[in-house]
C-alpha cells in the first residue's frame, strides 16, 4: 500500500509498504515484516507532469482558435473545445481520438472534400507548414492553420489549429481566395 508520513523533522513523504505476517512452527503469527520503500521521488515527478499537463489542456482551452493534435499513427492526441464547436462534432466522437472517424464526419460539411482530404494527406507525409481557407457549404469559412509536431528533433504527428472567419471575410478583410503559404 501507498501511505504520507511525517516525519520527525516535519517533512511529509511517500512510502510504498508491504506488511507481511511472520509464523513460528506452530502457525501462529509472532510478528510483522514491514518492507517500505520511499517513493517521494516518484510521487513530487507525477504531480509535477500532472501539473504540467494541466496547464497545456487550461492554455489550449484558453485559445480562440479549435486545435486538433494527431500523432503519426492517426491517433488524436488532443483537441480543444473550440475545436468540437466549430466542427459541430459530438463528444462521442471527440472521445474516439479517431482521425479517419474525423475527416470522414467533417467532409460533408465541405465545399470540395475531395480537396480537402487530399490536402491532409500530403500534409501529414510532409515537415511543411501550411496556411489555406476552407469553405464550407453553410457560408462558413475557416482559415486552417497546421503544422508538423516535432518531438526529439523528429516529427511524431501534426498540430492542426482553425480559425472562423466567415465574418471578417464577409466585412472584406480577407481575401475572397487566399492560396497556401508553405514555409520549410
Amino acid at each position: 500500500f501507498e501511505d504520507k508520513l511525517r516525519m520527525p523533522d516535519g517533512t511529509e513523504r511517500w512510502f510504498w509498504s508491504n506488511l507481511q505476517p511472520v509464523v513460528n512452527s506452530d502457525g501462529k503469527i509472532t510478528s510483522v515484516l514491514v518492507v517500505a520503500h520511499d517513493m517521494t521521488d516518484k510521487k513530487k515527478a507525477e504531480e509535477a507532469l500532472k501539473e504540467s499537463q494541466n496547464l497545456l489542456r487550461a492554455i489550449l482551452e484558453s485559445t480562440a482558435d479549435g486545435i486538433l493534435v494527431v500523432n503519426n499513427n492517426g491517433q488524436v492526441t488532443h483537441t480543444n473545445k473550440n475545436f468540437a464547436e466549430l466542427w459541430r462534432m459530438p463528444p462521442q466522437l471527440i472521445q474516439s481520438r479517431d482521425d479517419d472517424k474525423l475527416l470522414e464526419f467533417v467532409l460533408d460539411q465541405l465545399v470540395d472534400p475531395e480537396a480537402f482530404l487530399a490536402k491532409v494527406k500530403i500534409l501529414y507525409n510532409s515537415s511543411e507548414k501550411d496556411i489555406d481557407q476552407l469553405h464550407f457549404k453553410d457560408g462558413r469559412v475557416f482559415e486552417r492553420n497546421s503544422f508538423p509536431l516535432i518531438q526529439n528533433n523528429e516529427i511524431a504527428g501534426r498540430v492542426w489549429s482553425f480559425k472562423d472567419i466567415t465574418a471578417k471575410r464577409q466585412q472584406g478583410q480577407f481575401p475572397q481566395e487566399q492560396q497556401s503559404v508553405k514555409t520549410h
